[in-house]
């Protein structure tokens, strides 16, 4: 089942997500080419002056190669078939600056996205006189980065056991590490319970196949928009098609767990969760049973 998890990671992994859109941009001249030119007007905006703190701000820059830093811009919005929100994708780019102050990263990076899009890369947009400011990327990626994009998803339940955490920058994953603490720069060093995270992801877990075959999730919430429906309707699709695959691979998987800055701890999992919905928390059981029997008067 070692090599079954492996092939799955490799698999559904979105860290290869970026390897095929980089490909892709490095085999398109036209992208090729709006890249240096993005690179350019990097180049000529920050050797401009303005006021005292946003030069402190852009001084960081200089020494970084704004041809890779452009290229990684286009790998993070090339690929979205539709427009997202300005502050989402800034937020999501953020990280390409490694600035001790997170809003002087977020700042620079909203302008540093404002000047790409004069490469025509994307747009930026506002939805109304009064509407929030959008991102939609004028490409759209091949046929077989698509599918290879449709086809990822977060990593579903482990298959075989996950492998024993040490540090708080872990993973019982095989191919993967990261944060164990959940949160948006909560991670520290400091210790936590690692002992106790190795304990649940040890415990062993099974579908129950009865219910899943007699009972159809439906939502708890108004789906009032086709956007919403559809994207409904994906997850459950997604979701059966991680059913039927772990029944496939013998009906025992592991979930894996991290805690949150109170030390909480959480299963983590997209399709499968114990403590997602009432129907998802409903299909999973332990998959070492025992009858309890009630002690008689």
């Amino acid at each position: 089942m070692f090599d079954v998890q492996l092939a799955i990671e490799n698999k559904f992994s979105r860290t290869n997500i970026d390897k095929y859109i980089l490909n892709e941009i490095e085999t398109s001249p036209e992208i090729v080419a709006k890249i240096h030119q993005g690179a350019g007007l990097l180049d000529e905006w920050i050797s401009k002056s303005y006021y005292d703190s946003k030069n402190a701000r852009l001084s960081q820059l200089k020494d970084l190669d704004l041809y890779d830093l452009v290229r990684e811009v286009a790998v993070h919005t090339l690929p979205m078939e539709r427009s997202e929100t300005f502050t989402s994708v800034v937020g999501r780019v953020a990280s390409l600056l490694s600035y001790s102050s997170k809003i002087d990263g977020i700042k620079t990076l909203a302008e540093i996205l404002a000047v790409v899009c004069q490469t025509d890369l994307f747009d930026i947009f506002k939805s109304g006189e009064y509407g929030v400011l959008h991102i939609k990327s004028n490409y759209r990626m091949s046929d077989e980065t698509s599918r290879f994009i449709s086809q990822t998803k977060y990593l579903p339940p482990m298959v075989c056991k996950p492998n024993i955490v040490n540090s708080n920058s872990d993973s019982g994953y095989l191919t993967k590490r990261e944060s164990l603490i959940l949160g948006s720069g909560n991670f520290h060093q400091k210790n936590i319970c690692l002992d106790s995270i190795n304990r649940f992801n040890q415990i062993p877990l099974a579908l129950d196949t009865r219910l899943l075959t007699k009972f159809a999730e439906t939502s708890t919430k108004e789906l009032d928009t086709k956007e919403k429906a559809d994207a409904y309707s994906k997850m459950i699709l997604d979701s059966y098609l991680v059913y039927t695959d772990l029944v496939e691979q013998g009906n025992k998987f592991y979930l894996t767990h991290k805690v949150d800055k109170r030390g909480r701890t959480y299963s983590q999992g997209y399709h499968v969760n114990s403590q997602g919905s009432e129907y998802k928390k409903a299909i999973i059981n332990l998959h070492k049973r025992e009858l309890i029997e009630l002690p008689t008067k």
